[in-house]
């Protein structure tokens, strides 16, 4: 399997808005996507199998002059009543003060941390040639801070302050555990030309702005508003890169 979805589709962005084909495109070599919505590190790790299976030559040379990028880690967030990060996040504008909520803490760092680790090792092993760019994931809510906005998120209806500064603490906590599984890779492999890449400098206006966002506030299904009624309605691109996210 390549995602946690049942029918084992990928969803994945245009060619155009990603920062691979971009890329690519910059020093004329082919891009290659393999990403799936939804994947977890273990259908990483089968996408590497895939990404094997389909270009052998490429893969006997351990992707020699290859660049690699991707971000994986966060769908494999559980909190301690078991709900995945975007279940948390429908919550959060469903309900207030969900930061509070014991059952919405995250509960299995140490697990997301030992999966990463293993992933990168099978990654290290299979692409010892190719330039492996690891990278993080933005800040999503970035709430204002100025002392004239009383409102400090008022790009997401239903999100407080404190629902703003806690949802982007835990991208913060996932971020260093991505940065400390590349460095113990590093260490693991010498030579290898692995890189955690923090995308903090560059996006940098959050889902909390009314404007100019970066980052999709939440995206109803069925409705141009943003009045999702019942978790049900809230579109999977709630909250990651706008156009102008993908484009910085």
């Amino acid at each position: 399997k390549l995602t946690s979805r049942a029918d084992n589709e990928c969803w994945r962005e245009t060619d155009s808005t990603l920062a691979g084909p971009k890329y690519s495109n910059q020093v004329n070599i082919p891009s290659i996507n393999l990403a799936c919505k939804g994947a977890e590190v273990d259908h990483f790790e089968n996408q590497i199998d895939l990404l094997n299976s389909r270009y052998p030559s490429n893969a006997a040379y351990g992707w020699d002059g290859s660049t690699i990028l991707f971000t994986i880690g966060g769908n494999d967030i559980r909190t301690r009543d078991g709900e995945d990060w975007p279940d948390v996040l429908s919550a959060c504008i469903l309900e207030r003060n969900c930061h509070k909520e014991n059952g919405n803490q995250v509960a299995n760092w140490n697990t997301i941390r030992t999966r990463l680790d293993a992933a990168y090792d099978k990654l290290a092993l299979a692409a010892h040639g190719a330039k492996i760019r690891v990278m993080g994931y933005p800040r999503m809510f970035q709430r204002l801070t100025a002392w004239y906005y009383p409102d400090k998120c008022p790009g997401v209806t239903g999100v407080n302050r404190n629902e703003a500064d806690w949802a982007d603490g835990n991208i913060n906590v996932l971020n260093n555990i991505l940065r400390q599984a590349v460095v113990s890779a590093r260490a693991a492999h010498p030579g290898l030309d692995l890189e955690f890449v923090s995308v903090n400098g560059y996006i940098t206006r959050g889902a909390c702005r009314s404007s100019g966002r970066e980052i999709n506030d939440k995206v109803c299904k069925n409705t141009s508003t943003d009045l999702c009624f019942g978790d049900g309605n809230i579109s999977d691109s709630s909250f990651h890169p706008s156009s102008a996210g993908y484009k910085k």
